[in-house]
């Protein structure tokens, strides 16, 4: 992914603040900061300043760049590499944001109060890490057996709870999605590979689905 090479500085505030980017005059060096609003309550801010393009670049303006609060990171040369990262990042919070809202949806409509459901999401939401690291390695390896969860499993659950949805008056448009995108995995033959799977088939049509239809093999 390209972009013109123009600095350009991306806070990613997700609640509520759209990312602020500004362009000066041509220069080959991207900026992308994030800020973590866990310490919001004891009024602390951390600011994770990831850059791109050329490293030399970086370090000349360094002196100006250290009165940032937060730490720095060079992730390459590309000048458009952080903003795919920060792209990328923002997809996992939204979607995540999305499924959690749907969730106290669901809840609701089953005569379930939100606080009521919160202390058990903490239970979900501390899975994550460990499938974060798990799904990376499994996906850079190209290797989906041996899976922690099915998608045959998944998509049987998942057709669950949008039914469940459905009868109770939900959109049920996230979640037929991404069954959708299970499902067309299930279909080509890869039912019994790991949820990480997934990741190769997001951008599949059906029809490339289907010619992997015969690949059957753990990884």
């Amino acid at each position: 992914m390209r972009r013109p090479s123009a600095f350009r500085a991306s806070r990613q505030a997700p609640y509520g603040h759209e990312p602020e980017a500004h362009s000066t005059a041509p220069h080959p060096l991207h900026h992308r900061a994030h800020r973590d609003h866990s310490a919001r309550r004891a009024r602390k801010e951390h600011r994770d300043h990831s850059y791109s393009g050329p490293e030399a670049v970086l370090e000349a303006h360094g002196t100006t760049l250290d009165a940032l609060a937060g730490t720095r990171t060079h992730l390459g040369e590309d000048p458009g590499r952080a903003a795919a990262y920060d792209v990328a990042l923002l997809d996992f919070f939204w979607t995540s944001v999305s499924g959690f809202a749907h969730s106290l949806a669901l809840a609701r409509s089953e005569h379930i109060e939100a606080r009521e459901l919160a202390p058990f999401a903490h239970g979900i939401s501390s899975i994550l890490p460990m499938m974060i690291d798990d799904f990376a390695e499994r996906v850079d390896k190209g290797e989906h057996g041996q899976p922690s969860s099915e998608l045959l499993s998944a998509s049987t659950a998942m057709r669950h709870i949008a039914h469940t949805a459905q009868a109770n008056g939900l959109d049920t448009g996230v979640l037929q999605a991404a069954r959708t995108v299970v499902d067309r995995a299930v279909t080509a033959g890869h039912g019994p590979k790991d949820l990480s799977y997934l990741a190769t088939v997001q951008g599949a049509s059906r029809g490339e689905a289907g010619q992997e239809a015969g690949d059957h093999t753990a990884g």
